[in-house]
């Protein structure tokens, strides 16, 4: 007798034996029991998720003798020959190899005939969406009014291929992707029926691999089964799908974590080296950062994580070391380069160009790459400890420290003397109050009691955007808020980061910092960006003139207008 494969040996016999499809089983099973099938059927979803083993127990339900509990008896005299294919009231037909005008002409002239054996004809057209337009409008006729004694099951993968004229005269059941725990459970199942040993890792690794189609399951159970003559081992099923176990993604994600890119190319030169497939590996790389996203993402990652508990806790020590916007540049980077490698005549190099991106963001123009490269200066900046930037910058001996750093320390001398040499101070404190008596109300002298409010909880707005849109918080790292009139805030951003205020600009971000700073401090501000230059912090000026000059102060007097506006000295 010839080999049997194990998925035609394990097909269905009966709905009760379809796992993962409860949800169109029970329906076709209760409208059996009470006499109510439809003429037409569409069956989609996912390769080998039961579409095709569902339709043959439907057209045998129908037309068996002693039915049981919706199911058909498979021992009757006409599920017999309906298994056995001796009767021709069941027609499977192939739509991808017949998908002619003449084909479906032929269809219509055959189903005016009676059944030999049962009560009805079924028609089960699989991969539905490769007819041709004039077959679907040859079919469209008999499908919206098929005689009393036939039943057409039509199954695909892709129904959005379908004309609506079709859609709209079936009943449409989706099959979903079987969970990797139902299928890892049957694989146990045929393992202990057949005698086959198969570790509890090997039954879970092929469960996943199978991306929730049974089918292709028992085809990976049975290609590691001759592979290990009666055993499935999870390093015999790594070695004949040529894949990488767990531990080496572990490994190979650390490394671009850490954006170790020798390391990196020294570990896809070992894939290639021992004949692993770089698509599958990579499919595999991109499913292991989204893991990680889901961790960093949620609290609930144990119940959308189809992976053992062992290794949960594996991918939750390694989150802990990466950011989540990090996470998403990385698998934004992968799933492109996935992409270009179907096209490409090297994929290795393809592979090796993303990893090389991936570790050197400066290559990489557009705003995932700046927000990347800001984050890694962040990081650094926050393990400097103080004193430690001075301290590792080597500063000559006097006598050699150059011509330009003598002169800048004489005229740091020079001003200092300037200052000590001003006017007395209380003198100059009295001109001051007796000059703020005759100020106007609306004059610019002392800091808005909303700005200092402001000022004081910037740290917590900037906390708040932060947690919520991480790439405004970046932008605002060169920024502070500056000035307040009326219901108008000013942030000023230094002139070096000019592309910054056009991101902040847009409506929609402005709206956003807005609403946090209300939350914040109560305040209902509306938000002016300015750009200024970068100033020491201890920049003293000679006169009015001078600060007048200055870009915030020019910004000022062009907002409120110059009679608005006065210089105090403090």
């Amino acid at each position: 007798m010839a080999y049997i494969a194990l998925y035609r040996r394990w097909r269905p016999e009966t709905f009760d034996d379809v796992i993962g499809q409860e949800h169109i089983t029970t329906t076709l099973k209760n409208q059996l029991k009470n006499n109510r099938a439809a003429h037409a059927y569409l069956f989609c979803g996912p390769r080998g998720t039961g579409k095709t083993s569902t339709a043959k127990i439907f057209a045998r339900a129908l037309n068996c003798t002693q039915p049981q509990d919706g199911n058909p008896c498979n021992q009757c005299h006409v599920c017999r020959r309906i298994i056995s294919e001796v009767v021709t009231d069941v027609i499977e037909i192939d739509a991808a190899s017949n998908n002619g005008v003449d084909e479906i002409r032929e269809l219509r002239e055959n189903v005016k005939f009676t059944p030999t054996a049962g009560k009805c004809k079924v028609y089960i057209i699989d991969e539905v969406h490769m007819l041709s337009a004039g077959a679907f409008n040859a079919l469209l006729k008999t499908l919206e009014e098929p005689p009393e004694h036939v039943v057409f099951i039509l199954a695909t993968t892709e129904p959005e291929k379908l004309p609506a004229t079709i859609l709209s005269r079936c009943q449409r059941y989706d099959f979903r992707r079987i969970s990797s725990k139902c299928i890892a459970d049957r694989l146990r199942y045929i393992a202990d029926t057949d005698d086959i040993s198969i570790e509890e890792d090997a039954a879970e690794y092929i469960a996943r691999m199978a991306e929730g189609g049974m089918r292709d399951a028992l085809s990976i159970m049975e290609q590691c089964l001759s592979y290990g003559n009666g055993t499935i081992t999870y390093q015999q099923i790594v070695s004949v799908l040529g894949t990488t176990d767990i531990d080496f993604k572990l490994k190979m994600a650390d490394a671009v974590i850490k954006k170790d890119t020798v390391k990196i190319l020294k570990m896809l030169n070992d894939i290639t080296t021992y004949g692993r497939d770089l698509n599958v590996f990579i499919k595999d790389l991109i499913m292991h950062f989204r893991n990680l996203l889901i961790i960093k993402s949620t609290n609930k990652y144990e119940e959308l994580l189809d992976i053992p508990q062992e290794q949960i806790n594996e991918y939750r020590d390694q989150a802990k070391d990466v950011e989540t916007n990090s996470i998403m540049r990385i698998i934004k980077i992968l799933s492109r380069c996935q992409n270009e490698m179907k096209r490409a005549v090297q994929p290795a190099i393809t592979l090796e160009m993303a990893m090389i991106e991936i570790c050197h963001p400066e290559v990489q123009p557009d705003i995932d790459g700046l927000i990347e490269r800001i984050s890694v200066l962040e990081d650094k900046l926050n393990n400097i400890k103080p004193g430690q930037a001075m301290q590792n910058v080597p500063q000559p001996p006097p006598s050699e420290q150059p011509k330009a750093v003598k002169e800048e320390k004489q005229d740091k001398k020079q001003k200092t003397k300037k200052i000590e040499k001003k006017s007395d101070k209380k003198q100059k404190s009295e001109k001051i109050e007796e000059k703020s008596d005759k100020k106007p109300q609306n004059m610019v002298s002392e800091p808005a009691p909303e700005l200092k409010l402001i000022k004081e909880k910037w740290k917590d707005i900037m906390a708040n955007i932060k947690n919520e849109k991480m790439f405004v918080y970046t932008f605002l790292l060169k920024a502070h808020p500056a000035l307040v009139k009326g219901d108008v805030l000013v942030i000023s951003i230094n002139q070096d980061v000019e592309l910054y205020k056009t991101a902040l600009d847009k409506s929609e971000n402005k709206e956003f910092v807005k609403g946090v700073i209300k939350e914040t401090t109560g305040y209902d501000m509306n938000i002016k960006y300015v750009l200024r230059e970068e100033q020491d912090n201890q920049q003293t000026f000679e006169n009015k003139e001078d600060i007048m000059q200055q870009p915030i102060v020019k910004e000022a007097v062009q907002l409120f207008g110059k009679d608005k506006v006065e210089i105090i000295d403090d």
